[in-house]
């Protein structure tokens, strides 16, 4: 998938897609970068080979509203496993 290999060559060391298991129609795009900060840096430089191709993965999308976008964060606790 080009999204997959896009997010890879933009730093990702880890990404796919995933099905919602309760309701097929969801789809989640998911990668991991090294740092939140990482990832903003990759807001600012996103080529226009990455803008179309995400134009075009966004025109899958249905429904009235935009896709929800969250991040989740690792949180290393010292002597937590």
């Amino acid at each position: 998938m080009r999204l997959l290999t896009s997010r890879r060559s933009d730093g990702a060391y880890g990404c796919g897609v995933t099905e919602d298991s309760a309701d097929p129609q969801k789809m989640v795009e998911w990668f991991m970068v090294e740092s939140g900060a990482k990832h903003l840096r990759q807001h600012k430089r996103v080529s226009q080979a990455d803008a179309d191709l995400q134009a075009k993965v966004l025109a899958y999308h249905s429904g009235p509203d935009r896709p929800v976008v969250r991040r989740f964060l690792a949180i290393n606790r010292p002597g937590k496993a």
